[in-house]
């Protein structure tokens, strides 16, 4: 990821989450909910989302909820980033995404990367932004905290 000084804190105050991003990140909220999307993007390759929301039902367990993702979503696995266990799973359509999914109590979080792969198949300087965007979304999910 980017040098100490080129991260910035991010704080979601209404989940209690924070996690560090690259200072360079543009951002903004892009579905105001509920629940909430917040995105993260430069301006060279990808974007980043995350989409927390908390279920308010008694019975809910984000253990079984989790169970049921990694079961209902073709190629998903588990996989664990940082102190938090995550569904991942790879998505085509217009964009690739790839999608990260974890929780605890009541609360379930949403973190998803996008890009378009016919343009990082074809230019260069654009897979390398995105290779190096995804590098730095795997380490803002190790910096995941709530």
């Amino acid at each position: 990821m980017a040098d100490e000084d080129e991260l910035v804190t991010e704080h979601l105050a209404e989940f209690g989450i924070a996690f560090s991003r690259p200072e360079l990140w543009e951002h903004r909220v892009e579905h105001a909910g509920p629940p909430p999307t917040y995105l993260y993007w430069d301006l060279d390759g990808g974007s980043f989302r995350i989409t927390p929301w908390r279920v308010v039902n008694p019975t809910f367990s984000v253990e079984r909820f989790l169970a049921e993702t990694v079961e209902r979503e073709r190629d998903s696995s588990w996989q664990t980033i940082g102190d938090h266990k995550f569904v991942t799973w790879e998505q085509d359509g217009e964009s690739r995404s790839r999608y990260y999914v974890t929780g605890r109590g009541d609360l379930v979080i949403t973190c998803s990367f996008a890009y378009d792969p016919e343009l990082y198949e074809t230019d260069e300087y654009y897979s390398m932004a995105v290779d190096a965007n995804l590098e730095e979304t795997a380490e803002l999910l190790e910096s995941l905290r709530f």
